[in-house]
């Protein structure tokens, strides 16, 4: 039997959700943030600091198990699983830049900064409202049977198998 490390989700929407949100919100936040913050123009060192932590980002957040059902583990197992893809990103993209020897921060401190502290807390807000948008349309809900009559639901699973959350 083949196993898959991607068929943990019961829908393949949601990984590609995932996939591009941790894709696009890391450049989409750098533009953003450089055109706020700095008046330099546009150079190559954002350019390829945005690609190279995408593909750090990407690959960092799948070692460490970051693209599986959100649902199925804990706030804070999540939250560690993606800060510590993303913090491991910034260590190998400093160090990738250490040996190339191109660092040109030209007044970047401010976006750099800003860059590297807003963008987990805003790839963990988008997958989390992506969780709870597949959620609500009922695409994330896990069916149990309970064989026997001796299982007695606390209120949490009582409130839960009506449906009211």
């Amino acid at each position: 039997m083949v196993t898959d490390n991607y068929k943990k989700y019961q829908n393949p929407s949601t990984l590609l959700l995932y996939i591009s949100v941790d894709f696009f919100m890391p450049i989409a936040l750098l533009c953003l943030l450089h055109f706020v913050f700095s008046n330099a123009p546009w150079s190559l060192f954002y350019t390829s600091a945005a690609l190279l932590s995408v593909a750090f980002f990407v690959l960092g957040t799948e070692s460490q198990g970051g693209y599986r059902n959100f649902n199925r583990y804990t706030i804070s197992k999540n939250l560690q699983s993606t800060f510590n893809a993303w913090f491991l990103n910034r260590f190998l993209l400093l160090l990738t830049y250490f040996y190339l020897e191109s660092v040109e921060f030209n007044n970047a401190t401010k976006v750099i900064t800003a860059w590297i502290v807003l963008t987990p807390l805003l790839i963990v807000l988008a997958k989390f409202k992506a969780y709870w948008i597949f959620r609500d349309k009922g695409m994330k809900k896990t069916h149990v049977a309970v064989i026997g009559n001796k299982y007695q639901f606390n209120e949490f699973e009582f409130f839960m198998l009506q449906g009211k959350c």
